[in-house]
């Protein structure tokens, strides 16, 4: 079957057409009522099995030693937060050059004297951007939350990360779990607390302290809602 943007008919549908009304060539309300029932059911085969194709592809292995989180900026440029030995950790920029080819990856600036993670293992565990292509770090191995702030002017980014206060009363213990909404508010799942607290400019405060238990993965679906992978409890 031929797809096309006009308003022509497909081949199979002008054969039927003329199999079902012989004289006249053209098709009663009701045969065209069965003829779209025909057309619906088709699109929602090929619609059903329609699936991902293709090979994995290795973007780049050779420069980390682990890897823990992974997001995208709208322009689709990766980030990943790793180590290249397992000692020194940090985020990493990875440019979309065209459709599955990405730059080699170049580290973004640390606070200052570093992350504080040698020797930790999984210490930056997750990361997000968010709408203004700012970066949000997660550092469980060390208790905190960073931003890695983007330079509109430069295009780039060239501030050191900055540290954001956890909320009160007992602030960051081990948050994991990061994620951006529209609006640019930050999400940080706190495995320790058991809590969701929202970032809004600097100033983060608990959301909720009740119903996760280790939220590690969250993001955003396109209807606005919050996804939390609850590890502790295997359930999302």
């Amino acid at each position: 079957m031929t797809h096309n943007s006009g308003h022509q008919t497909p081949d199979w549908t002008a054969n039927l057409i003329r199999f079902l009304c012989p004289r006249t060539g053209s098709a009663s309300i009701s045969t065209l009522a069965l003829l779209a029932l025909l057309w619906v059911l088709t699109a929602s085969i090929h619609a059903q099995t329609a699936s991902f194709s293709g090979s994995t592809t290795v973007f780049d292995s050779s420069h980390f030693a682990a890897a823990e989180g992974i997001t995208t900026d709208a322009s689709g440029n990766l980030f990943i937060a790793a180590t290249p030995d397992h000692s020194v950790w940090n985020v990493y920029e990875m440019q979309r050059i065209s459709p599955g080819v990405y730059s080699a990856p170049v580290a973004l600036p640390t606070p200052s004297g570093g992350y504080g993670c040698s020797g930790i293992m999984y210490c930056l565990r997750n990361v997000a951007v968010d709408p203004s292509r700012n970066v949000w770090v997660a550092a469980w191995g060390t208790g905190k939350v960073y931003k890695v702030p983007y330079n509109t002017a430069t295009h780039s980014y060239t501030a050191s990360a900055s540290l954001i206060s956890g909320p009160s009363p007992s602030g960051w213990q081990k948050p994991w779990g990061i994620a951006s909404d529209a609006a640019g508010n930050i999400f940080v799942g706190d495995e320790t607390a058991n809590s969701i607290a929202k970032i809004t400019g600097s100033t983060a405060t608990w959301i909720n302290t009740t119903s996760v238990h280790q939220p590690g993965g969250m993001v955003f679906d396109s209807g606005g809602n919050l996804l939390i992978l609850d590890g502790n409890v295997a359930r999302v």
